[in-house]
């Protein structure tokens, strides 16, 4: 088993691109998974890694917006081959995912209004009060 060393968070996307050509997302299809986030998708689509995830509802909602490819129980093989086999392809899967990563996930324009919200439970969770 291959495992990555601690690095600083500056180098934290170039270490696991360097690490993975092909994510993988297998969840078996259960009320418990269906319910679950597309967290590990977007961590792989974040650093530029084309991945291959089941068909939960959170999956089929991040590809439909252009980051993943979604695999049912009889298709992982293929696909998993089919991108590990072409370097352009996966270049062009990890670059899509990237674009959809920035573009329904970033909330870098939105930071003062999460500083805000947190603020505000914070303080109203110590006892201080906002009129």
């Amino acid at each position: 088993m291959q495992t990555q060393p601690w690095v600083p968070v500056e180098e934290f996307v170039s270490s696991v691109r360097g690490a993975f050509d092909v994510g993988i997302v297998p969840l078996e299809r259960s009320a418990f998974n269906d319910a679950k986030s597309n967290l590990k998708g977007l961590e792989f689509a974040a650093c530029g890694i084309p991945f291959v995830a089941s068909p939960s509802p959170e999956y089929q909602l991040l590809c439909s917006q252009g980051a993943g490819v979604l695999a049912g129980p009889f298709q992982w093989r293929q696909s998993l081959t089919t991108i590990a086999k072409d370097p352009d392809l996966r270049l062009h899967l990890g670059s899509r995912a990237l674009s959809t990563v920035m573009e329904n996930y970033v909330m870098e324009d939105h930071a003062h209004d999460w500083l805000a919200a947190w603020t505000l439970a914070a303080d109203l969770r110590s006892g201080v009060g906002h009129d």
